[in-house]
């Protein structure tokens, strides 16, 4: 059954392949799927990706401090609600906890989840973010999510502690 899948990424689209990329490519061979990534303002120079995975950027914002951490997630849940609105997708697959807080309520709420877990997220906290908001945005999600995806047994086993054995009933 062909799905349309909306797949936020963690990592930007035009850096080095690695695995979201592939797992993208895999996806768009059975399903409809539009990857949304954040595009990173740090890289000058992009590798050359010649993938046929239809996707589009979160819209950039320029605000800085304080207030961007109000600002941002206000603009990206109306881009994604925009992008959603045109797209109209059957599964969200979230592939990190900081794009949990983004998604619009209403699209969330009515929509299977996905949560590709691929890495301890809350051990790699990026710069300017506190590991309690990782955690706090990943224990929501791994209560949202239909399915979990884990790519190590490791990594299943930190979020069964973290949220407990019963979080992670029949998930993958």
């Amino acid at each position: 059954m062909t799905r349309r899948c909306l797949y936020l990424m963690g990592i930007d689209w035009r850096w080095i392949k690695q695995r979201p990329h592939h797992l993208a490519e895999q996806l768009l061979r059975r399903h409809s799927l539009l990857a949304v990534f954040r595009p990173s303002p740090r890289r000058f120079r992009w590798p050359r990706n010649d993938s046929r995975v239809p996707r589009v950027p979160l819209v950039p914002t320029l605000v800085q401090g304080p207030a961007r951490e109000f600002v941002d997630p206000w603009v990206q849940r109306h881009w994604l609600s925009l992008l959603s609105a045109g797209f109209r997708p059957d599964v969200l697959w979230v592939g990190h906890p900081l794009l949990w807080p983004l998604l619009p309520a209403s699209l969330s709420a009515r929509i299977p989840v996905v949560y590709d877990c691929m890495d301890d997220v809350v051990a790699l906290t990026p710069p300017g973010v506190s590991g309690d908001t990782v955690q706090q945005h990943e224990a929501a999600l791994v209560a949202a999510a239909q399915v979990i995806l884990c790519s190590s047994e490791c990594l299943r086993g930190r979020l069964a502690e973290r949220y407990g054995q019963m979080a992670l009933p029949l998930r993958g």
